[in-house]
């Protein structure tokens, strides 16, 4: 890479990750991790595995920190193995995709697990196998819709070690590979780069589209351009293919602004298609501006709008003859998605009336009757 291998990138060090995160550095190593708090619940992962490298001593507090962190990773891990193990098409991006170019002694952060999967069968397939391996305790779904397309994010919840401390785990399941933006300038992706470092690079990028860019990021990026760097060429082109260079530019920008790391060449391939792309982006918003207003109050006027459509948990399905998709009823003026791991109703706004769930619940049983 032109860039990134022209010298030798820059090591992840306390000043470096004070200079991310904005905090003077005549301030506390404490103030830095009270800092990370404030930006994710999980970056202080990162941050005290950090310090432990300078050799800064760790308290019981913050090493247990980083034993739950590692057991999260490690349990990940095998979840992913044994989804792989029946589902050989899986695709990974970021977690441990990400985490396997981190030295052994600096700990990536590890919130969920993110499985794409090319197929809805796929997918409940893998959420079969997840549940019958880890406690599923809670279960989020989703439906998005795009020129006439379907497609299925579904998240498995169970309690982490702490849950004091730690938020749930989770894995996320879906069949949109980047959903987009909710505004619908950006349409959903289906597919990931076949190359894994590309594919790993826009996975980040995409983040962008749900909260700022951060330290994690941009120590992600620099791993990456280490360990695994992409040739400028196809990173470009896969970022344009993917309505992706807007915000891959932004996060190497981030990158090299706090880290140091000589990403100018790279950054220079971007910024024509990046144009482009910001301008597409207003003339799709212009013209969404001067269309009439969708229907938010359906499922379908949702899903053609492209907006998504929650599940509402009604039970959870020990069904072993239950098919390998979704099927959808509408009766009684509800909607309701059985699938082969629970029943949902669906809906279009945020409070859900009692008379609309004790309907689901009453179709639902005659469903179960007439089976």
């Amino acid at each position: 890479m032109t860039g990134s291998r022209a010298s030798a990138p820059p090591e992840v060090t306390l000043e470096m990750l004070y200079r991310l995160l904005g905090v003077p550095e005549h301030q506390s190593r404490r103030e830095l991790i009270r800092r990370g708090r404030t930006v994710s619940p999980r970056l202080p992962q990162l941050l005290i595995s950090a310090a432990a490298r300078e050799n800064v001593p760790l308290g019981p507090g913050t090493r247990d920190e980083l034993r739950r962190a590692r057991a999260r990773a490690a349990q990940y891990a095998d979840l992913c193995d044994a989804v792989r193990s029946a589902v050989p098409a899986v695709r990974l991006a970021k977690g441990p995709s990400l985490a396997r170019w981190y030295p052994a002694d600096l700990l990536r952060p590890v919130g969920d697990l993110d499985l794409d999967f090319e197929t809805e069968e796929q997918l409940w397939q893998a959420a079969r196998i997840l549940c019958d391996r880890v406690p599923v305790e809670g279960i989020d779904l989703a439906l998005t819709g795009h020129e006439g397309r379907t497609d299925v994010t579904l998240a498995l919840k169970w309690p982490s070690e702490d849950e004091l401390f730690d938020q749930p785990c989770a894995v996320e399941l879906t069949t949109v590979s980047f959903p987009g933006d909710l505004g619908g300038t950006v349409p959903p992706r289906y597919t990931l780069p076949d190359d894994q470092t590309l594919a790993d690079l826009l996975s980040v990028a995409e983040e962008r589209f749900q909260r700022p860019f951060n330290a994690k990021d941009a120590v992600d990026v620099l791993m990456l351009l280490t360990h695994s760097p992409p040739e400028p060429g196809p990173l470009a082109e896969a970022a344009t293919a993917h309505r992706l260079a807007p915000e891959l530019l932004e996060l190497l920008t981030y990158t090299g602004d706090g880290t140091g790391a000589a990403l100018d060449d790279l950054c220079d391939l971007l910024r024509e298609p990046a144009a482009d792309e910001l301008s597409h982006r207003e003339a799709a918003a212009h013209a969404k501006r001067a269309s009439e207003a969708p229907d938010t109050a359906t499922v379908d006027g949702r899903l053609r709008a492209g907006l998504p459509v929650p599940g509402l948990l009604l039970n959870w399905r020990q069904d072993p003859a239950a098919g390998p998709r979704a099927t959808r009823y509408d009766s009684d003026g509800v909607t309701l998605l059985r699938t082969p791991v629970a029943d949902f109703l669906l809906v279009c706004d945020e409070v859900v009336s009692r008379d609309a769930y004790d309907t689901a619940l009453a179709v639902l049983e005659r469903l179960e009757a007439v089976r």
